[in-house]
């Protein structure tokens, strides 16, 4: 039901409170603040509640044993509770449609309103894909299974970060490819620099050393000893490189100590924390992302909002946000860092064309790669779904 003012008035559900800044990595939080912004009414349904936590650990326990990975929020126990959950709270909120930014608290939701969910994967296409989804016990591949394949039933839209989750969607799950669509997150900044201090940056950076920038949490999954290997073959050909560690502090050796920098985690949420962040993102060349397993980080696109291209591995979905040229370049999966080093020399070999580069990585953040950009598409796909 529409509001007098004819605003779209959705419900946002989550299982996790949604106004947490470490909810999903804030995905929730940030997607929740566009929405609103592009005139969307939210109404939060979130904060739910897990069914038999003790049940769980000692499940969890028992197939850790047998060497398997058991996952509690794939237990149809505890979904179907979330759908309980969800809809009593639903029940009498005049909205037009449910909106979840994943599959889990809406899989077995009963209700008449249209449900849509926004996310970056499907569990089929993570099964294998991150570690933590490895060595899954039959339960919770069964239940994983069954729960993605209710909720995309159901979907009267299904927008997904890439075109790789989207395949996998249809693919996987055999979703109406009508009913599928592209829409990328954006970049989880507070505040992101405007077009001329982006051109300053790029102006300012340095002639004289090339410095990158890993950013992530998980240093051997993001990739973070090929970004060592390329900066130590840079280093070997001669061009001075430094590489900047922000997110994480792994222990280096003697060597890598010479040319790397440890910054470590960051807190985003305090001024002084998203301060060093920036600079971090000012100073740097290049973003170093040679993942192996990655749906649609969020860092390349808070790296373009600073003028920062990516290099990256080609896999997941970092081929629909990495545009070759544009703002950044694609590895094969066990590129040789000398393939890597490569790129990299030639493009800071070449000013004129790094600083073109960096402000086309910038023109993708201003267009394609920002939260309000995303909120108005999927406003406008709502709008189309529900009508």
């Amino acid at each position: 039901m529409r509001d007098p003012k004819g605003n779209l008035r959705l419900a946002f559900v989550t299982a996790y409170d949604a106004s947490d800044p470490a909810g999903w990595s804030g995905v929730a939080l940030h997607m929740a603040r566009a929405l609103e912004a592009a005139g969307i009414e939210l109404e939060y349904v979130g904060s739910l509640r897990e069914r038999r936590p003790a049940l769980a650990a000692a499940k969890r326990r028992m197939y850790r044993l047998a060497g398997r990975r058991y996952m509690h929020d794939r237990d149809p126990a505890t979904l179907r509770a979330y759908a309980e959950q969800v809809a009593h709270r639903l029940a009498g909120r005049p909205v037009d449609a449910v909106l979840s930014p994943g599959t889990l608290p809406v899989a077995y939701l009963e209700c008449a309103l249209p449900l849509v969910v926004w996310t970056d994967a499907t569990f089929g296409s993570l099964v294998g894909f991150y570690p933590e989804y490895s060595r899954l016990c039959r339960e919770t591949l069964r239940g994983g299974e069954d729960a993605e394949r209710a909720a995309l039933h159901r979907c009267a839209l299904a927008i997904y970060t890439s075109e790789w989750a989207a395949a996998g969607a249809v693919e996987q799950y055999g979703a109406d490819p009508a009913r599928v669509r592209v829409v990328p997150f954006g970049a989880n900044l507070a505040d992101a620099p405007d077009e001329a201090g982006v051109a300053a940056a790029v102006r300012a950076r340095s002639t004289g050393e090339c410095r990158l920038l890993f950013l992530g949490r998980d240093w051997e999954r993001k990739g973070g000893p090929t970004a060592l290997a390329v900066t130590d073959a840079l280093t070997r050909r001669g061009v001075p490189a430094r590489l900047a560690i922000v997110g994480c502090a792994p222990r280096l050796g003697a060597r890598a100590a010479t040319y790397c920098e440890v910054v470590g985690p960051i807190d985003a949420g305090s001024a002084a924390g998203r301060a060093r962040l920036a600079g971090e993102l000012r100073a740097a060349h290049f973003l170093i992302l040679p993942t192996r397993a990655d749906c649609t980080p969020h860092a390349v696109a808070e790296a373009n909002a600073f003028g920062v291209p990516c290099l990256a591995t080609a896999v997941g979905g970092l081929p629909t946000i990495v545009r070759e040229g544009v703002n950044g370049t694609l590895f094969a999966a066990g590129a040789a860092p000398a393939e890597w080093s490569e790129v990299v020399a030639r493009t800071t070999g070449d000013r004129k064309g790094y600083e073109s580069l960096a402000l086309s990585s910038y023109a993708e953040y201003r267009t394609r790669l920002n939260w309000h950009a995303a909120a108005e598409a999927v406003r406008s796909l709502v709008e189309g779904a529900i009508r």
